[in-house]
């Protein structure tokens, strides 16, 4: 999770936002002058996000995994080409 951006509304009030890189339940402290204020730490829960193709990387290497197994190469014939 990357540090929270705060924003003075210049009324005695703040608006606060971060931004979490990873699906969870995170626990977010709120403070004032290093002093939680009133109801923090607060919890957020992070649901996954849909994969978004313009943000996202794909690493193929010439093996297939299957969870539990070691990896092994496929043979270059049942190779296959993804467009």
């Amino acid at each position: 999770m990357r540090a929270g951006l705060v924003e003075d509304l210049g009324t005695g009030e703040y608006r606060a936002a971060f931004s979490a890189t990873a699906a969870g339940v995170y626990v977010v402290a709120v403070q004032h002058g290093g002093r939680n204020i009133a109801g923090s730490p607060f919890t957020a829960a992070v649901a996954p996000a849909a994969v978004c193709a313009a943000t996202s990387a794909v690493a193929l290497a010439p093996a297939a995994v299957t969870a539990g197994q070691q990896a092994r190469r496929r043979p270059a014939s049942r190779a296959r080409t993804l467009a």
